[in-house]
Formats: structure tokens, C-alpha cells, sequence
């Protein structure tokens, strides 16, 4: 057993040879009203992609895609500092479904699922991501979004589901009708996909919306069109998924940290 961040004990072995990370890491992050790239921001000593990559090279190994965008070479320098990870370049920043097509191609021929997280998620634990790739694979989907519960959810994409718990679409609010809205379970960001699926459903992504870009989101659409399987597990601690956009969030993540007892 390894000893994890936060005093979790956790396996390591985590058929490491057919599990991938891609950590998307390409963003200007233009909230955060700093010239520094946002992953590069620091918390409590470390900047915020050191934190998701530990996590993800206990989970995954070697098999572990950094997308890097913005300020790319700055974001190489730093991250291959501490880790032996590989890095795909988003020459144009077209979203979230785009990179993580170019991310694909960093990924040996073992791999056979694929983990799925931004590097501005600091606070998830190892231990949380392991697990929620256990019930991905129990649960034979091929793709499976982590969900969080909140009490006041105004602002995040609803997930919905049928009566039987397969998700069947991921409603922005913006979209959402009022009854919508009251959904309570909402998209955290980070997904675990078969990679025989996403090989298939990444190209079926098409930029139709205001911002002219390729929306990861659309996957659970596509494999409810094409009849493949879609669920759902929920993080047992919300905080764990704070997204730091801002340096009032960032300093947020700080406090978040101290009393998670995280290092």
C-alpha cells in the first residue's frame, strides 16, 4: 500500500498498463487577470497541475497526457520538473472535445480507458479517482461522468437521468427549463470513457454553438445516439472538484485544502 496525500492509503496498481490520464492543461485562464498560465498558479507551495499530476501518476503511471496550450513551454518546463508525463500541443485553443482528441494521441496502444480531468481541479484525491474508475469498469460504461450533489447548484450543467440511473444528457443552465433547475446533481468536469468509444465519438463532435468549439459534454449525447452506455457516480466530498477560475477561488482552494488536511 502507498501512502496518498491527505492520509488516504491506497493501491497503486490500478491496471496501470490499460488505464490513461489526459490532464487538460491548454487554457489561458483569462479570469485569473495574471499573464502566469492558471495551471501554474500555486497552493500552498505548489502550483495547481503538480497536484493533478501527482494524483494522476499514482493512478495511472506512465500513461499520463498533459494538453498544453497556452504558454506551452512554460507549462513542459514546470510539470517535467517533477514528473515523467507526456505532452500534446492544442496549437488553437478550439475546447474541451478538441483537446482531448489531441491528447489521444499521446496515449500508448495499451491503454484501454481513459480518465479525463482539468489541471485547475487541485483538491482531488487519489484515492477518489481510483475508485471512480473501479465503478466505471463494474459498471461496463463506456462513458462515465463524476457527479456532485449541491445544495445550491445554480450555475453548473444538470445531469439527467432515466429511471433506470443511465445518464441521458448533460443540460447547461442556460438550457435548462425550470424544473431542470432544481436538479440538484451536477457535472464535476472529470470523466472516465472506453477508448474504443472515444476513438469513434470524438469524431462525431461538432463545434454548433456560440463559441464555435468542440464540447466534451456532447459525448454522453453521442453515446445515447448511438446506443452505448452512460452513467454517473458521485464524489463522496464535493470540495474535492472545487475548480479554481479565479484568484478569489484560488485562495478559496487554499482554505479548502487546510481544512481537508491535504499537503
Amino acid at each position: 500500500m502507498a501512502k496518498s496525500h491527505g492520509g488516504e492509503e491506497m493501491t497503486v496498481n490500478m491496471e496501470q498498463n490499460s488505464f490513461g490520464v489526459i490532464v487538460l492543461a491548454a487554457g489561458r485562464g483569462t479570469r485569473m487577470n495574471s499573464n502566469m498560465p492558471k495551471v501554474l498558479h500555486r497552493l500552498n507551495g505548489k502550483t495547481m497541475l503538480s497536484r493533478v499530476l501527482s494524483r494522476a501518476v499514482k493512478v495511472a503511471g506512465k500513461n499520463v497526457v498533459v494538453v498544453v496550450g497556452h504558454q506551452a513551454d512554460a507549462v513542459k518546463d514546470v510539470a517535467s520538473r517533477e514528473f515523467d508525463v507526456h505532452f500534446e500541443e492544442q496549437k488553437k485553443l478550439l475546447g474541451t472535445g478538441d483537446a482531448v482528441k489531441i491528447g489521444m494521441s499521446g496515449l500508448p496502444d495499451s491503454v484501454r480507458d481513459v480518465l479525463i480531468i482539468c489541471g485547475d481541479v487541485p483538491l482531488i484525491r487519489a484515492e477518489t479517482l481510483q475508485k471512480f474508475f473501479s465503478f466505471h469498469k463494474a459498471a461496463e460504461n463506456d462513458i462515465t461522468v463524476l457527479s456532485v450533489v449541491l445544495d445550491n447548484p445554480a450555475g453548473y450543467g444538470r445531469l439527467l437521468v432515466d429511471q433506470n440511473g443511465f445518464l441521458v444528457g448533460i443540460r447547461e443552465e442556460v438550457d435548462a427549463t425550470a424544473e431542470e433547475k432544481k436538479n440538484q446533481l451536477v457535472n464535476s468536469g472529470v470523466y472516465c470513457v472506453k477508448k474504443a468509444f472515444l476513438d469513434s465519438a470524438i469524431e462525431m463532435l461538432v463545434p454548433d454553438n456560440a463559441q464555435n468549439e468542440y464540447y466534451l459534454t456532447d459525448l454522453v449525447a453521442v453515446a445515447n445516439k448511438t446506443g452505448n452506455r452512460a452513467g454517473c457516480s458521485p464524489v463522496a466530498d464535493p470540495r474535492e472538484v472545487f475548480g479554481v477560475n479565479t484568484i478569489d477561488e484560488l485562495k478559496k482552494a487554499e482554505k479548502i485544502m487546510h481544512d481537508m488536511e491535504l499537503i
